[in-house]
C-alpha cells in the first residue's frame, strides 16, 4: 500500500523536527492506525542509522536524501527496486552490529529515582506524614509513599512533595500521572529544583511516548547547564535513532 502525500509530508516533517501541534497529533494518530506508516517509520529511522554508521562521502549523502524523501513517487520502477535494495541493506547492517534503542529501553536505561536526600536534607524532627512518605520513599516502597506525600499538605514543600510525587509515580509505571506532578514540581523558584523536575519530566514523557515533549524538557537541560546536562545530551543523541 502506497502512502498518501498527507502521510509523506507527515513523516518528512517528523524527521525535520518541523511538526506543529496539530501535525503531531495526526502523526500519532496515523502510527495507531496504520501498520504500513509505522513501518516506514522504522524502514527510514533503520536507514539513518546505517548510514550514520556506515556511509561515507557522496554515498552518505545520496542515502541520506533518499531516505528523507520516498514520496509520492515511489511507485515507480526505479524508487520500487530502490526500496528494496534499501530495506535489503538496513536489514544487513542492522542484523550485523546495530541494534537500535526503543523509547521504552532508554527509558529503563535512565531511570533511576531520585534519591531522598537531593532536595530535602533535613528531615523534620516531628514524625509527620512528609517524614513517614520519606522513609517508605527511602526503601523503595513507592506505592505506600504515595498516599503519605499526599496527605503531607504542606505549602512550604508543595514542588518537593510534587517531584517525589512524580518519582513515585514513575517507579510504579503510571507515566501519565507523574507527568501531571513533575509540570507542578516545575514550578518553583529554585534553579536545582527545576532542573532535578524538568530531567525527569522529559524520562516521564519518554515513557509516555511523548517524544516530542521530552525532547523539549532535554533542550532546556542542555541550554541551562547544570545538573542532568551529561545525561540529556547523551540521550537527546540517542532519541534521534530510536523507535517508538
Amino acid at each position: 500500500m502506497e502512502l498518501s502525500e498527507e502521510d509523506n509530508l507527515l513523516i518528512t516533517k517528523y524527521f525535520d523536527r518541523e511538526q506543529t501541534e496539530s501535525e503531531r497529533l495526526r502523526f500519532e494518530e496515523r502510527l495507531k492506525e496504520s501498520t504500513d506508516f509505522a513501518n516506514e517509520i522504522l524502514l527510514r529511522k533503520s536507514m539513518l542509522a546505517a548510514i550514520k554508521m556506515e556511509g561515507d562521502g557522496e554515498l552518505r549523502s545520496e542515502l541520506k536524501l533518499k531516505a528523507k524523501s520516498f514520496n509520492i513517487h515511489s511507485h515507480s520502477k526505479r524508487n520500487f527496486k530502490w526500496r528494496y535494495f534499501a530495506a535489503a541493506m538496513v536489514v544487513l547492517i542492522v542484523a550485523t552490529y546495530l541494534v537500535l534503542p526503543t523509547e521504552n529501553s532508554l527509558f529503563e536505561a535512565y531511570y533511576y529515582p531520585l534519591p531522598e536526600d537531593q532536595v530535602t536534607r533535613n528531615l523534620p524532627d516531628n514524625k509527620n506524614s512528609y517524614h513517614h512518605a520519606m522513609e517508605q520513599y527511602s526503601l523503595g516502597n513507592y506505592n505506600e509513599a504515595i498516599p503519605l506525600f499526599h496527605a503531607a499538605d504542606s505549602e512550604t514543600k508543595r514542588n518537593e512533595i510534587a517531584l517525589y510525587l512524580g518519582n513515585c509515580y514513575l517507579s510504579t509505571d503510571q507515566p501519565n500521572k507523574a507527568i501531571k506532578y513533575l509540570t507542578t514540581a516545575q514550578q518553583t523558584e529554585s534553579k536545582s529544583l527545576k532542573r532535578h523536575s524538568s530531567w525527569f519530566l522529559a524520562l516521564a514523557y519518554l515513557k509516555a511516548h511523548q517524544r516530542e515533549k521530552a525532547v523539549d524538557q532535554l533542550n532546556f537541560l542542555t541550554k541551562n547547564k547544570g545538573s542532568h546536562y551529561k545525561q540529556s545530551t547523551e540521550l537527546l543523541e540517542k532519541l534521534k535513532w530510536s523507535f517508538y
